[in-house]
């Protein structure tokens, strides 16, 4: 069972600290925290890749013990597989292949799709939701016919695979998409749809110290 109250407690965070740092309502945590309504995989997915706070990031997951003293990749083939695969959040890699010889081991967590893909995050143009070093569960979409505008994806071409947001061209919107990154220091890229070879949406992302 999530402890929402019990993490902040053992972080010494307020609820307004940590609505602020969600984008929400100081009432939507005291919502959950009451058991009046369920906390999103996104929440936390965000919460886990604040570093400062992984010491009790343990109690948002229902079970186990603290990430640092107990790694959540077990080499047993049970749960979502983690690859030694990385995405550079930049314009640098190409294809994922997502092959057996490259499995390092599983992660079996509350919340996280067994069907999906952990892969490594490399770069600093997602900072600071997704750092350098983070794991994110992807899934591959089969068809990009339209997006989830603002949804990070992994996005890959014949040249790179970039991990970004996906965000509406003003312009050009039936033919055109543009990549944005969290880090305001990188520009937008501009890239035509029919360039894109596969699609990966983010579902999670975690942060753990000492995860290989």
């Amino acid at each position: 069972m999530i402890d929402l109250k019990q993490f902040r407690l053992e972080n010494n965070i307020t609820q307004s600290e940590l609505a602020k740092y969600l984008g929400v309502g100081q009432s939507f945590i005291s919502q959950i925290e009451k058991g009046d309504r369920p906390m999103p995989n996104e929440y936390i997915g965000k919460i886990l890749a604040n570093k400062e706070w992984s010491n009790a990031g343990w109690l948002l997951v229902g079970e186990g013990e603290m990430f640092q003293d107990k790694p959540m990749v077990a080499k047993q083939r049970e749960g979502t597989p983690v690859y030694d695969i990385d995405v550079v959040c930049g314009t640098e890699g190409r294809d994922l292949a997502f092959t057996n010889e490259r499995i390092v081991g599983y992660v079996n967590l509350p919340g996280i799709n067994h069907a999906s893909h952990i892969i490594e995050a490399s770069g600093d143009s997602m900072s600071p939701r997704i750092n350098s070093g983070d794991r994110i569960v992807v899934r591959e979409i089969e068809t990009w016919d339209y997006f989830v505008y603002g949804q990070a994806y992994v996005v890959v071409t014949s040249d790179y695979r970039l991990l970004k947001y996906i965000r509406k061209h003003p312009e050009r919107p039936k033919e055109m998409v543009v990549l944005r990154s969290e880090n305001s220091h990188y520009d937008d890229i501009e890239l035509p749809i029919a360039a894109i070879r596969k699609l990966f949406v983010v579902e999670n992302v975690l942060s753990v110290k000492n995860v290989l």
